[in-house]
């Protein structure tokens, strides 16, 4: 199973052995990610992070990732870069994808609700931009989805539960004053 260049979109767009495979490489990333294997992992690879939202630890998880694995990550922040959002001027979406992805290796894009018009526009922005970038699109957090959350809940309750197949489990989140839908 190849994984390479596949987009993060939301965990509903890959099958379980995917998300399984993806697990366990993050337990075995985790477990040895000072070994000489993964210090170079990404050696030479550039990570663009556009936030347009802020936020502090997706930002600090993503840049001490890629720096860990040997690579660099650049933030960027769309109101300082004129990066068209759906109905408001700017450069198209094709337009900054298309100069994206040629000095990155990977895109992670950011965008919640207090920065789109309606529920569903930040995924609709983040599906643009896939639709036009030749390399993998990361969703660090939209206003539908949360894909590398999900993936660090899953994997962080196994390591403490084991198997949670049959349980019930239920997950609060106190650090936000709104309700989300994932």
């Amino acid at each position: 199973m190849d994984l390479y260049g596949k987009d993060l979109i939301t965990i509903c767009d890959w099958k379980i052995k995917e998300l399984k495979k993806v697990l366990s490489l993050a337990r075995e990333v985790k477990k040895y990610r000072f070994f000489p294997k993964y210090t170079n992992l990404l050696k030479d690879k550039t990570f663009l992070m556009v936030f347009y939202n802020p936020s502090l630890r997706t930002r600090i998880s993503f840049e001490a990732a890629m720096t860990e694995l040997g690579g660099h990550s650049q933030f960027l922040e769309p109101s300082k870069m004129r990066v068209k959002l759906l109905e408001v001027e700017g450069e198209t979406v094709k337009d900054s994808a298309t100069v994206m992805t040629r000095y990155a290796h990977g895109i992670g894009i950011r965008i919640l609700e207090d920065a789109v018009e309606k529920y569903g526009d930040g995924d609709i922005l983040l599906r643009e931009y896939a639709k036009y970038c030749n390399v993998p699109i990361i969703n660090m957090a939209d206003d539908v989805y949360h894909p590398c959350q999900a993936l660090a809940d899953i994997m962080g309750v196994s390591e403490h539960l084991g198997d949670v197949k049959g349980k019930k489990l239920l997950m609060m989140w106190g650090y936000s004053p709104k309700m989300r839908s994932w």
